[in-house]
């Protein structure tokens, strides 16, 4: 069902994805999603909205490569790894800049968060891989993990 303002995208190119075709509307809001294809040949569905705005001209492949991921569920190479821990929880994570990244942590989160530890040496892989037995979600693990060397 289309209406209000639907402009066709079909063949429009947006960043480095191309709108192969209109794919559904989203019934409450409204929003027209269209399927697009990257460059690299991944096809997603991605809302009009974002890719007009310019938000979404990389599929998440791309983008994480180019952030220095191999991919969305990948780990980060080469980055620093910081430890991070609230209440009975340590979240285990990468980042270039450490100290915004506490600083949004600390801004969404009602508990006190201390920095534990900052590690230059193996990647976030190798530190979920060692902790999976504590894995509660996401980046956070249970506060048994004792042994960050």
């Amino acid at each position: 069902m289309k209406h209000g303002r639907f402009k066709d995208l079909t063949g429009k190119t947006f960043g480095e994805r191309t709108a192969l075709r209109f794919s559904h509307q989203i019934p409450v809001a409204g929003n027209y999603v269209w399927e697009v294809q990257c460059s690299c040949g991944r096809i997603d569905k991605v809302p009009a909205s974002r890719l007009v705005k310019g938000k979404a001209n990389k599929c998440v492949e791309c983008a994480g490569r180019e952030n220095g991921r191999s991919g969305r569920d990948s780990m980060a190479k080469g980055k620093p790894v910081y430890f991070i821990r609230c209440g009975d929880y340590v979240k285990i994570g990468c980042s270039d800049n450490i100290e915004r990244r506490i600083k949004i942590i600390e801004t969404n989160n009602p508990y006190p968060v201390e920095l534990l530890k900052i590690d230059l040496t193996m990647g976030e892989k190798y530190w979920h891989d060692k902790f999976k037995d504590y894995h509660h979600r996401n980046e956070w693990y249970s506060c048994e993990i004792v042994d960050l060397t």
